[in-house]
């Protein structure tokens, strides 16, 4: 407000002058990005994830995060993940969440899990539009099987068939 008092030679006919802000910034957005990276023979490799928050909050926003199977499956691709709440505090744009992935040595396919954002709450928060799910793409590191098939020299014989038996060998471990 802006106020007007006590004139001189002049009356006041509105003394009062209101001034109104009009917010023009929409509501913060969460988002989350995906990563690729390869799996690792052993052990588990922790794939990062970052939860964004585009704007400004002026109080706690919590967003619930939690993972789904894609082609991965949970407990033995990616480790089991219970579901956490993030909180954004003001001025805090970025919360990260790591997923444990499962190291092999089988041949196969890449393999996607999901990182899911939900149950946004405060600061009149939302889910960007497309941005509430984090792919995390499991790239497999190991080599193809091979194949081989053995030499075999045998005389052969004087009579009826002389068998010739072969060893095909596969190196490698494949889940296909």
């Amino acid at each position: 407000n802006v106020n007007l008092s006590a004139p001189t030679n002049a009356t006041l006919n509105d003394g009062l002058g209101v001034g109104t802000i009009l917010d023009d910034d929409g509501p913060p957005s969460l988002s989350i990005n995906s990563v690729s990276q390869s799996e690792g023979n052993t052990g588990t490799t922790n794939f990062v994830f970052t939860v964004t928050m585009a704007g400004t909050a002026t109080e706690n926003v919590t967003v619930v995060v939690g993972t789904s199977n894609g082609t991965a499956t949970a407990g033995t691709d990616y480790a089991t993940f219970t579901p956490a709440t993030l909180t954004f505090t003001p001025g805090v744009t970025a919360r990260q969440v790591t997923v444990n992935v499962a190291g092999d040595t089988f041949f196969e396919g890449n393999e996607t899990f999901n990182v899911n954002l939900s149950n946004v709450a405060g600061g009149g928060a939302t889910i960007a539009t497309g941005g509430g799910v984090g792919v995390g793409t499991i790239n497999n590191d190991d080599a193809q099987p091979s194949f081989s098939i053995d030499d075999v020299a045998k005389n052969e014989g004087n009579s009826g068939t002389t068998a010739f038996v072969f060893t095909v060998t596969k190196t490698g471990n494949s889940e296909q």
